[in-house]
């Protein structure tokens, strides 16, 4: 059972990604250059935290849970692109300022 919730929350984490890809290539004029690996990252964690706190799953108990089977449905995954693609804004947004404010 814990590894099939591995593999749903792998799955929310690379929707996550492929979201953050999505809003990288719309904001950069489409075009994937200067892409990082951390724009992955931030998009797919963000996916995957709110996916856990907020998803169908957000009562799940880690400890005695015996018969609980793990679903994703369309909607969990459309909101981790969501969250994905807000996730790399701010990412990208936080950097950028970062950056010109040194």
């Amino acid at each position: 059972m814990m590894v099939v919730m591995f593999l749903v929350a792998g799955v929310v984490f690379l929707a996550g990604a492929l979201g953050g890809l999505i809003g990288y290539w719309l904001r950069h004029g489409q075009s994937l250059k200067g892409l990082h690996f951390m724009h992955f990252l931030v998009s797919g964690v963000a996916a995957v935290l709110a996916w856990a706190l907020y998803g169908p799953q957000a009562d799940f108990s880690w400890v005695g849970a015996h018969n609980f089977v793990p679903f994703l449905p369309l909607s969990a995954v459309a909101g981790a692109v969501m969250v994905g693609y807000l996730g790399e804004n701010w990412w990208s947004t936080t950097a950028a300022r970062n950056t010109t404010s040194s």
